[in-house]
């Protein structure tokens, strides 16, 4: 390790403060500071995969309604993944999902693996599954997490190039 030490302060979102320090190259969280005075902040990620990967409709037909009171009686809001094809299939209950004020992103179109598909497939995968949650919900999504699988070396290229903000695929880092 050369011993150097780069301090910085990151404010994200205008929400919280996280104070890091670079050792060696190596960026590392030093300490958090939340607002309100909480002590940590989580992100509640729901994939509404319903029978286009699981058999059944009990997801939808019944199972978001009690999600849904379950976030509203402890005030949580969540980021409900959602693939096209359930944009239009059940776009009642994404828009209610919306107008409850959670967030809905982009899990694919019909559940697709990435790894499989060449870049041309995956863009279009992208844009079809987009636009079906727009046209749903009036918006398009900013957030798209992997609906299974792997991904190629394309992948994130693309994901930013249709004006994606974050990716949730992969759970140890951003």
């Amino acid at each position: 390790m050369s011993g150097l030490r780069l301090a910085s302060k990151l404010q994200i979102g205008g929400k919280h403060t996280i104070n890091t320090d670079t050792v060696g190259g190596d960026h590392v969280k030093k300490e958090i500071v939340w607002p309100h005075g909480h002590q940590a902040a989580a992100m509640i990620c729901i994939m509404l995969d319903a029978e286009f990967i699981w058999l059944g409709e009990y997801g939808p037909r019944r199972g978001i309604n009690r999600i849904l009171e379950a976030l509203d009686r402890f005030q949580v809001k969540a980021t409900f993944f959602a693939p096209g094809i359930f944009a239009e299939t059940y776009p009642e209950q994404l828009k209610e999902i919306a107008e409850a004020g959670h967030e809905i992103a982009l899990h694919g179109y019909r559940h697709e693996d990435f790894g499989g598909l060449s870049k041309e497939q995956q863009q279009s995968v992208l844009n079809r599954g987009a636009k079906a949650i727009e046209q749903t919900i009036g918006r398009m999504p900013v957030g798209f997490r992997l609906p299974e699988g792997g991904c190629t070396e394309e992948t994130h290229t693309l994901i930013q190039q249709a004006g994606f903000l974050y990716d949730n695929s992969f759970f140890d880092h951003d």
